[in-house]
């Protein structure tokens, strides 16, 4: 006499994770050395693309040496799609703004914000200088207003303290309280952009008149504009990792990064198993 017994199997297999179309490049030129030591600066660079690499299709480094390659880089991502972002260690190479305010409308740094891509500026004030060259040359605080149309934006905070945020202690939580000197100022943030973050202020509310980290959005173009430890030597926090956890946290908690298509689901798989 046989006995059979049949066992079915449900099998499910799933893809996992996402990939991501979004690429990221980092400018690595000279920083202001008042500013931002610059050994420190391609540490903090590499420890970047270490730390976010899996969220992006494309993550590149740009030196002094490789401007007009920033320059295609910039143009090829430009209107692509995708929010691709720039990180600038608070100088502005001139490929991308030139210097002196000599195209104060449609530089390439405001076409970038234009089609729906984002800046992340750590140390010096956005835009105002740039070292490329070896020596310094200014565009002064035009520069940042010029490629934002906003007047007013960044103005002089020497030894302005700063304490974190509801929202800077949820997705930056390893900056603690510090002191910048170039803070946004908030209540010259007008149509059509808008305060979408704010991590620090002097009060540590998110209403307050001035701020630092901050993030602008413009809300006509979908343009981002982060701008992160605007400070002097004296006063820098670890700027890679606050970099890593604002990409990681905010960015891609809270924008999110342009997604390709997700891994594909296998089917369910049926399966029986005789046995006499």
């Amino acid at each position: 006499v046989y006995k059979r017994q049949v066992i079915v199997l449900m099998v499910i297999v799933f893809g996992v994770g996402a990939a991501f179309a979004s690429d990221l490049a980092l400018y690595i030129g000279h920083p202001n050395p008042d500013w931002y030591d610059e050994a420190v600066m391609l540490k903090d660079a590499e420890k970047i693309v270490d730390g976010v690499k899996d969220l992006f299709k494309e993550v590149k480094t740009f030196d002094d040496k490789q401007l007009k390659d920033l320059q295609a880089w910039a143009e090829a991502n430009l209107a692509d799609g995708e929010m691709d972002i720039i990180w600038l260690p608070g100088t502005m190479p001139s490929v991308l703004y030139p210097v002196g305010n000599t195209s104060p409308d449609d530089s390439l740094a405001e076409q970038w914000l234009d089609n729906g891509n984002m800046f992340i500026n750590v140390a010096d004030w956005f835009a105002y200088c740039t070292y490329e060259t070896g020596g310094r040359q200014e565009n002064g605080q035009a520069g940042a207003e010029n490629i934002l149309d906003l007047p007013g934006i960044i103005a002089f905070t020497d030894n302005l303290g700063i304490k974190m945020t509801d929202t800077g202690k949820k997705y930056m939580p390893s900056i603690k309280d510090f002191t910048t000197d170039r803070a946004i100022q908030l209540n010259n943030v007008k149509d059509p952009w808008e305060v979408a973050a704010v991590f620090g202020s002097p009060s540590g509310k998110e209403d307050d008149s001035q701020g630092d980290p901050v993030v602008i959005h413009n809300t006509q173009t979908d343009g981002y504009a982060a701008f992160i430890n605007q400070a002097n030597k004296s006063h820098t926090i670890d700027r890679a990792t606050a970099t890593i956890e604002f990409i990681r946290n905010w960015v891609a908690g809270v924008v999110g990064l342009t997604p390709v298509e997700r891994a594909s689901k296998l089917p369910v798989t049926w399966g029986a198993i005789k046995a006499r």
